[in-house]
């Protein structure tokens, strides 16, 4: 079961717009590039592009390990979907 944490200082659970669920686990900015295969550079472009969300806590920038595996997902269909674009090509050209 999810836990959620207000952003709200006041207002209860019926205040659903404040409520966002609790990150199950964290990673640094250096940690997450090495889960993705990217260079720290590139996960904060991505941050700054908007493609993560990030959490920052005082100066530290976290990124939740949802969000990480959506993206790493994303680009594994981006990669899937051009590899058949190219092969059709391939196969066009041939005819």
């Amino acid at each position: 079961m999810a836990q959620f944490i207000s952003t709200r200082k006041f207002g209860g659970p019926e205040a659903v717009a404040g409520w966002h669920r609790v990150p199950s686990q964290l990673y640094d900015v250096r940690s997450a590039a090495k889960l993705l295969a990217v260079s720290p550079w590139t996960v904060r472009g991505y941050i700054r592009q908007g493609k993560l969300r990030s959490i920052r806590i005082g100066r530290l920038v976290r990124l939740d390990e949802e969000e990480l595996q959506g993206l790493s997902q994303a680009a594994k269909r981006r990669a899937t979907l051009s590899q058949i674009e190219f092969s059709q090509e391939k196969g066009s050209e041939r005819t």
